[in-house]
């Protein structure tokens, strides 16, 4: 059956804006360059956490629970140093500041000597303190998922205006590929592991949602379809996405298809206390 020109979709809307910078946290290129001689680092947080020093996985089990979280939350910083008041606020909240700072202090030297235990004092390459912050430094051909997802987003973001609609669709699906499953799902309910959580996703999110309305605006249907499902999976009360649903089933002539999802798009306006629209 020949297949019918898509219905064109109001035009994509902004990308989110970047979220202000964090005094707390920031990138410093030392972090990159400052460890060429140490080995090389591959720090993965999407779908578990996963630490790797010259292609070696690193057993966190010698260490605390709590330095492992700690660990962790540096790795979904990498590249980057993280304020130790953020480190105790999210891991020994509500401890008087000596106390936390102590414990983040013997959590510190606890992961140096499970990352590099022949390194002398005050030599560390791996985890660095710069000032009253610390980081994982990334020496080069050192990988990280979290920096690489952000690297993605940020082309998203700059091609959106003056990109071409190729373009544009090449680097939404790159923050796509980038995004696996979500963050350190080891953490659970954590505080500040659900923050970061939900702040990739809505980038995700809103990746996804972008990408489905382009593949409709360029007639591929299917992908269309796929992108839009995606994003509802991750956010069932999307209405962009849901609306791309309808048009492209619509437009491909899959009239039942697109009745059965119209079914579901009111059931959620339903559960809403939302009238259809």
């Amino acid at each position: 059956q020949p297949r019918a020109p898509a219905p064109r979709p109001d035009p994509p809307p902004d990308p989110p804006p970047d979220p202000p910078p964090d005094p707390r946290s920031d990138q410093r290129p030392g972090l990159r360059t400052a460890a060429r001689s140490a080995p090389t680092v591959s720090v993965r947080c999407f779908g578990g956490f996963r630490l790797e020093l010259a292609g070696q996985t690193v057993d966190l089990t010698p260490v605390r629970a709590r330095a492992r979280s700690a660990l962790r939350l540096l790795g979904t910083h990498a590249g980057q140093v993280v304020h130790k008041e953020v480190l105790i606020e999210a891991l020994w909240p509500g401890l008087p500041v000596a106390a936390a700072t102590r414990n983040l202090q013997v959590t510190v030297s606890a992961l140096r000597g499970l990352l590099e235990p022949s390194s002398e004092r005050g030599k560390a390459q791996l985890l660095i303190r710069s000032g009253d912050a610390y980081g994982i430094a990334l020496p080069e051909g050192s990988f990280s998922d979290t920096a690489t997802f952000t690297a993605a987003v940020s082309r998203w973001k700059q091609t959106h205006r003056t990109g071409t609609s190729a373009e544009r669709a090449d680097t939404l699906r790159a923050v796509l590929a980038a995004y696996p499953a979500p963050l350190l799902p080891e953490e659970g309910p954590a505080d500040w592991a659900v923050n970061a959580r939900e702040r990739f996703q809505r980038e995700v999110i809103g990746a996804a949602r972008t990408l489905a309305m382009v593949e409709l605006d360029q007639g591929n249907l299917p992908e269309a379809v796929t992108t839009a499902e995606y994003c509802l999976s991750l956010d069932p009360h999307d209405d962009e996405a849901w609306r791309v649903l309808i048009r492209a089933y619509t437009g491909g002539g899959a009239l039942a298809k697109a009745i059965e999802v119209r079914r579901r798009y009111a059931e959620m306006l339903a559960s809403l206390g939302l009238p259809e629209l």
